[in-house]
């Protein structure tokens, strides 16, 4: 692959089209994935196939500029047989399935970015239960009305590392 080839390159949205026989269904992200596209750009481009225009990695991108009513979508091209191209594409959404959460870890950026701009959350594919869930912190015992105690019929959650305790 020669050096200067670019990353990815401005193409007319019409120009892909998706593989019709893709077992994934993106339709539940779509929504979500072009918010982000409104709020930060294109993070990734839409990867196909140069022999025949067939969309490789990127359905919902794809899918989310047309909902965007987007004329254009950067595009990186590979050429590869079209065997290689469909293994490509289950390989680019399997592989992101094995990766996991450091909770404690997410825990803090979740709470950074609310400190920061509170509105960045709702923007980063995590729904209303997901954050409110990491960013709850212990809360104080209203039946005995001693501020200074935690409530005691739940567990405790650290904030910043996460680690739980139970009574």
């Amino acid at each position: 692959m020669p050096d200067q080839e670019a990353a990815a390159v401005w193409e007319p949205i019409d120009s892909l089209k998706p593989w019709a026989e893709n077992p994934r269904d993106n339709a539940k992200a779509i929504a979500e994935v072009a918010k982000s596209i409104r709020r930060f750009g294109w993070g990734a481009p839409i990867v196909a196939n140069r022999r025949d225009n067939e969309i490789i990695a990127g359905h919902t991108r794809f899918a989310a500029a047309q909902k965007l009513k987007l004329d254009k979508v950067p595009v990186r091209w590979l050429d590869l047989d079209p065997a290689d191209a469909h293994a490509l594409a289950l390989a680019d959404n399997k592989v992101g399935e094995i990766a996991t959460w450091d909770d404690a870890a997410l825990r803090k950026v979740l709470a950074d970015l609310n400190d920061a701009d509170e509105t960045l959350l709702a923007d980063t594919g995590f729904n209303n239960e997901e954050i409110a869930r990491y960013l709850e912190f212990p809360k104080f015992d209203e039946l005995d009305g001693d501020p200074t105690r935690l409530d005691q019929k739940k567990p405790i959650c650290c904030p910043k590392c996460g680690h739980e305790w139970k009574q």
